[in-house]
């Protein structure tokens, strides 16, 4: 279940990890809710560790950006 859930992370694919953990909770409910409880917290670690990722990525590539405007104004006014 960890694996689908990473794929399903990697992938972008919420409404697919949502999907699985519906049918992960059907299959477990009655007899492993540590299981179900520790497969919720896992996804949710990954979701979260893939958010700070992108916006990482993207505040470098704002940065980069910002510096690139800037050399080019340096460039066209000397």
């Amino acid at each position: 279940m960890f694996k689908y859930l990473e794929l399903c992370v990697d992938l972008k694919k919420s409404h697919v990890a949502k999907e699985g953990l519906f049918q992960y909770r059907n299959m477990c409910q009655a007899t492993n809710v540590a299981s179900l409880a520790a497969v919720v917290q896992g996804y949710l670690n990954l979701a979260e560790k893939r958010t700070d990722t992108a916006k990482t990525e993207s505040q470098e590539s704002a940065q980069e950006v910002r510096y690139e405007g800037f050399a080019f104004q340096c460039f066209v006014v000397q």
